[in-house]
């Protein structure tokens, strides 16, 4: 396991830039609907890995549903705010914390859920991620993963608009992203690698955060979130900026899912 090395003023500060970026109204709502997706599921006891543990917040979430949480982030960084987060919550103990990579992580044991929010778009080699993380599951377990969208209206207009800027790598609003998904691509691949998706959902269907670019500043309401309320319905939930996808673990021989791991 990597050493932590990090200064306690540098993962104190990212901690509170992290929280401070939560409170936008986007990711509150955005953070709303993956409460209630992940509330569906009874989660007590259960042995769940979160991929990319940022800053804590969801680790915490899934301590006090009683899950026997083990979670990682490749950056040391984070896991050392994660940390301090959830010692001062008096939670120290309860989460089993490290440094490592999603793509090469092993290990022996097998999750009921996997959770992966914002991640994805992050991996160059995205097949290897996503078979890595169906060996990880046991036979039923699911996978949440939440990720950007381009099948919405929010990328038709913001990959029009650096298109005609000149901007043709824009890929997001971070730079770090790779690619953007569709609910049909990430359906496809997690079929190669024995996970078929049973549930779709998606919130930010209205682009209002355009008028920061526009006017210097983003004017929220809730009332641009009207359709935020249907996220599970379709054909809405397929048009959301911050795409939801539930996936399960077909009950195939592990061999076999190796294989195909393998090949990708």
């Amino acid at each position: 396991m990597p050493k932590i090395v990090c200064d306690e003023a540098d993962y104190r500060r990212f901690s509170e830039n992290y929280f401070q970026s939560y409170k936008t109204l986007y990711d509150k709502v955005k953070n709303e609907i993956i409460e209630k997706i992940l509330k569906r599921y009874d989660l007590k006891d259960k042995k769940v890995l979160e991929v990319g543990c940022g800053g804590g917040y969801w680790t915490k979430f899934f301590v006090d549903q009683g899950a026997k949480i083990s979670a990682f982030d490749i950056s040391p960084l984070c896991v050392r705010a994660t940390k301090f987060y959830l010692k001062k919550a008096g939670l120290a103990d309860k989460a089993d914390l490290w440094v490592a990579d999603a793509v090469s992580l092993s290990l022996k044991t097998k999750f009921d859920f996997i959770f992966a929010k914002d991640v994805i778009e992050h991996i160059k080699d995205d097949m290897s991620f996503l078979g890595n993380m169906s060996m990880l599951l046991k036979d039923g377990g699911r996978l949440l993963i939440v990720t950007q969208n381009s099948f919405s209206l929010t990328f038709l207009i913001e990959s029009s608009f650096n298109k005609l800027i000149g901007n043709k790598n824009w890929c997001g609003w971070d730079p770090t992203h790779v690619r953007f998904y569709t609910p049909w691509s990430l359906r496809g691949k997690g079929e190669k690698v024995g996970l078929e998706v049973c549930k779709i959902s998606s919130s930010y269907h209205i682009p209002y955060r355009l008028t920061k670019r526009l006017l210097g500043k983003v004017y929220e309401h809730r009332v641009f979130h009207i359709f935020d309320k249907f996220h599970d319905k379709f054909p809405i939930n397929l048009f959301g900026w911050s795409l939801i996808i539930e996936m399960k673990k077909k009950k195939v021989e592990n061999a076999r899912v190796q294989k195909i791991s393998r090949k990708i």
